[in-house]
């Protein structure tokens, strides 16, 4: 049991790592993008920022007293925090879509 927390442990970092990354990337390329709405870019940084708020908090109780359990379950509760902000952001924030 202990070797699946850590290896499910590591692949929730990996993929936490991977969507700070592509959320920095999507907050400058909507910012620079003028036909899309600047509000976009600010959520998309915000649900990054929560990743690395958890990515913090993993790390302090999770990854150095070697609780690998309690570091997956903090992970996976920092990701759907994220995603589920990033959605109330996108569609209630951002303003009605515009179908063409």
């Amino acid at each position: 049991m202990e070797y699946l927390s850590k290896s499910l442990f590591f692949v929730f970092l990996v993929i936490s790592i991977l969507l700070v990354l592509f959320s920095i990337y999507v907050f400058f390329d909507v910012l620079l993008d003028p036909a899309i709405k600047k509000s976009d870019a600010y959520t998309f940084l915000q649900g990054g920022g929560i990743i690395v708020l958890g990515l913090y908090f993993t790390y302090q109780y999770g990854y150095m007293p070697t609780d690998f359990m309690k570091g997956l379950i903090i992970l996976v509760v920092t990701l759907i925090i994220a995603i589920v902000w990033v959605i109330i952001g996108l569609f209630f924030l951002s303003g009605p879509s515009r179908w063409q």
